[in-house]
């Protein structure tokens, strides 16, 4: 529950816990998805209540490549998330590597260190009820322990779920990849002494686990998956 911490060279030594999915449109277009799970994940904070907790816990980056190039990038944030430009991301120093800072707790992905309100999808207030917080602490490079995979669609060209996984290393684990269910326990019934006068409504201190890449929405049209909270916003103002 305690998870590895990263060695000098942002190596977790003796545990993987990402796995770098690559889906290749056949366009030009290539899409990496760098998909990373954390044993627990602490909620935050509310009217003196701690709301959110569940054991497990998956967040993401996407890349998308174009004719060989990064283009843009996925933040994935709790239901949601931001798509950026790669030309704005910052890169670790002065590479072609873009950075990913993870929030304190709810491993939510900024491009920024700081404070980051959620209250309201991609409305970041100053002031604001739910907010993340990054800072420039441990590094972690998950690509020097990741299982790594090529997926092919269901239905190419679309925004879909569904496909077939496929290893590019020999005795790579496959099968998890299509487990449908949840990664941790389910949520604890709200008249459980666990939960009882801990929530707030119908927000409350212990949650169910969250799915993982499977549903993920790995074929997408756009950076963003399909149905997420802010599409109507990227439609508007792409990447802004």
């Amino acid at each position: 529950m305690k998870g590895v911490r990263p060695d000098a060279n942002g190596k977790t030594n003796g545990a993987k816990s990402c796995c770098i999915v690559v889906n290749d449109h056949g366009t030009g277009i290539v899409d990496a998805f760098y998909m990373y799970f954390y044993a627990y994940n602490q909620g935050q904070t509310i009217f003196a209540k701690e709301l959110g907790d569940h054991v497990g816990d998956w967040e993401h980056n996407m890349i998308r490549f174009k004719d060989g190039k990064p283009t843009a990038l996925w933040y994935s944030q709790h239901a949601s998330g931001e798509a950026l430009y790669y030309k704005l991301v910052e890169k670790h120093n002065n590479s072609r590597r873009p950075i990913s800072y993870s929030a304190r707790g709810t491993h939510a992905n900024y491009a920024t260190a700081g404070t980051h309100d959620h209250a309201i999808p991609h409305f970041n207030l100053p002031l604001g009820v739910l907010m993340d917080v990054c800072d420039r602490g441990t590094l972690w490079d998950p690509t020097l322990n990741a299982f790594y995979y090529k997926y092919v669609p269901k239905v190419p060209g679309k925004n879909s779920e569904g496909g077939t996984f496929s290893a590019y290393e020999p005795g790579t684990p496959v099968a998890w990849l299509r487990f449908l269910g949840h990664w941790g326990d389910e949520r604890f019934p709200a008249d459980d002494p666990k939960q009882r006068e801990k929530n707030i409504g119908k927000h409350f201190k212990y949650e169910g686990g969250p799915t993982g890449p499977y549903d993920k929405v790995l074929e997408r049209k756009d950076i963003w998956p399909k149905g997420s909270v802010g599409e109507h916003i990227w439609k508007i103002m792409p990447w802004a």
